[in-house]
């Protein structure tokens, strides 16, 4: 696709840094393990030298981005003449240890998976340590890849068969209709016991966690808030999905909707509520199986 503006950029993060992930389905900017480390992926500054992650759909030519409500947890949708395919993007909450220590490791998943169809997708990751100015080696092993610069190690846990392909790895793969596939892509410190190709969790599980996670803080933050005597909001606005094109807005919306621009509440409900993107609509395919309903954007 054509040069992304920033407003084509959804964000996720872990409350120590954020990646920003376009609507093609490339990471183009994600510092580790802080917001002040040197950048990992800085595409968004150098399309060739800045570094990137991609999973997209080879034939897709229409693209959506939003947020599982009260979450900061990314859906892309990507739509094309072979189907739909949409892309999870999220960080996990990585707990402290039992001595009170930030975590010494930090991820992102993205889970893939095919909507409709049968999507062709291709996998590109090529990292760029210390705003592209340290070189690395590329390691396989049967779990994915490992890069490995004199300072920082990264980790791609893939259950696609990776290609070496100059500093990166590429994979090129195809999902029927109800398949998926989950990578990780795995940040330790030195010193650190974890292991850069072995999850903590399994994808299914990390995702069930993150998305609990920022709902709890989302009705915390409300809590606090309306503790404080200020307005708040209710939950930004929101319908299902449904595949039979209804649009089932909560009954508290249509009252919250004077209040939500004057509401700062942090940034899952922030992004959820002021991001602008693409004009979803409620007679749009359902994203989400299992009746997940997903915020509305435009």
């Amino acid at each position: 696709m054509p040069h992304k503006r920033i407003e084509d950029y959804g964000i996720i993060g872990d409350l120590h840094t954020v990646a920003l992930v376009g609507v093609d389905g490339s990471i183009d900017w994600c510092c580790l393990p802080c917001f002040d480390s040197p950048s990992v992926f800085a595409a968004l500054l150098d399309e060739d030298k800045g570094g990137y992650f991609k999973v997209n759909a080879v034939a897709a030519s229409v693209y959506r981005q939003l947020y599982i409500p009260d979450t900061n947890v990314l859906v892309t949708r990507q739509l094309g003449d072979e189907g739909i395919a949409e892309i999870i993007d999220f960080m996990p909450i990585e707990a402290r240890s039992e001595r009170g220590e930030q975590p010494n490791h930090h991820q992102i998943v993205r889970r893939v998976n095919t909507v409709s169809g049968k999507v062709r997708f291709r996998l590109e990751c090529f990292p760029a340590f210390d705003y592209a100015r340290s070189g690395h080696e590329v390691h396989l092993f049967p779990q994915g890849a490992v890069f490995e610069s004199p300072s920082e190690k990264l980790g791609l846990v893939s259950p696609m068969a990776l290609t070496v392909q100059g500093q990166g790895v590429v994979a090129d793969f195809t999902l029927s209709r109800g398949e998926s596939a989950t990578f990780v892509l795995r940040h330790t410190e030195m010193g650190s016991e974890a292991n850069l190709l072995i999850p903590e969790e399994p994808g299914e599980i990390a995702f069930r966690h993150t998305v609990d996670f920022w709902k709890s803080f989302s009705i915390s933050l409300q809590r606090a808030v309306a503790g404080d005597g200020s307005q708040i909001g209710a939950r930004p606005q929101a319908f299902d999905l449904c595949s039979d094109g209804g649009d089932r807005r909560s009954g508290d919306n249509q009252s919250a909707r004077g209040n939500r621009r004057s509401a700062k509440l942090g940034l899952p409900l922030l992004l959820d509520s002021r991001r602008k993107l693409h004009g979803l609509r409620a007679d749009a395919p359902r994203v989400l199986r299992g009746g997940g309903s997903l915020c509305r954007l435009a």
